[in-house]
């Protein structure tokens, strides 16, 4: 869980570092601090959702042992019990991992008022597109048979399309076509602006907004439609 993402990103950095920076192309990217700065951010985003998928995904063992179908019969907001689940997956997987980024953007950035506002803001951020992400994903995992497919669809894809080593604008039109379905894809985007550019208000962040939007509106009907078909058919199986 923490060797090998440190691994990759190792290894990603020394590839890159093989081309010089001016055929990189790379909007912003004029130095190797600056490179490694970047890759940095999208490796510590993908970490994030990474985690908490496998954290979803672990949610199938739960339904086998009837944890969810008595917290399904219960006299509770699910919807409630939904996103603290999430919140709670998220912060007892991630917490490690949170304390380097902040860290590491300290490393990157001198300490000023400024600088402080937009880590803050950019951890924000972080924390409550991988929180929003958990809480989709998870009503999902819950009404499948068997998640499996789904986080080997999610494990590997969202490494390699979601711009974490190459941003997308600069990615052939297929490569940013299939990671334009991940919403990983949008948060590194706009972490990368608000660190890397000091931009805030964009239409990076509007997009960001919109699909987050997105997700919470798909999750609360899916989880209400999956509280229907169970207490109609008494299981979660939808599909």
């Amino acid at each position: 869980m923490i060797i090998w993402p440190i691994i990759s990103f190792v290894q990603v950095n020394y590839n890159l570092r093989v081309f010089p920076l001016a055929t990189i192309k790379i909007t912003g990217i004029s130095t190797e601090q600056t490179l490694f700065y970047f890759i940095f951010i999208g490796y510590s985003a993908y970490i994030l959702f990474q985690n908490v998928t496998q954290s979803c995904w672990r949610l199938g063992e739960e339904r086998t042992q009837g944890t969810l179908s008595q917290i399904f019969m219960a006299p509770v907001n699910k919807l409630a019990w939904l996103y603290s689940r999430s919140f709670a997956m998220l912060w007892s997987n991630t917490w490690f991992f949170v304390l380097i980024f902040i860290f590491g953007n300290f490393w990157f950035m001198s300490i000023s008022g400024q600088h402080l506002g937009l880590i803050v803001l950019s951890l924000f951020l972080l924390v409550l597109a991988t929180w929003i992400w958990g809480a989709f994903i998870s009503v999902f995992f819950i009404i499948l048979r068997d998640g499996t497919v789904l986080f080997v669809f999610l494990e590997g894809p969202q490494d390699t399309f979601s711009g974490i080593q190459v941003p997308l604008a600069i990615s052939p039109r297929l490569v940013r076509m299939i990671g334009s379905i991940f919403p990983l894809s949008y948060s590194v985007t706009l972490l990368r602006c608000i660190l890397l550019k000091h931009q805030i208000l964009s239409n990076t962040f509007v997009i960001f907004v919109g699909i987050n939007l997105f997700l919470i509106v798909v999750t609360v009907i899916t989880l209400k439609k999956g509280e229907r078909h169970m207490r109609v058919s008494g299981n979660f199986d939808l599909y």
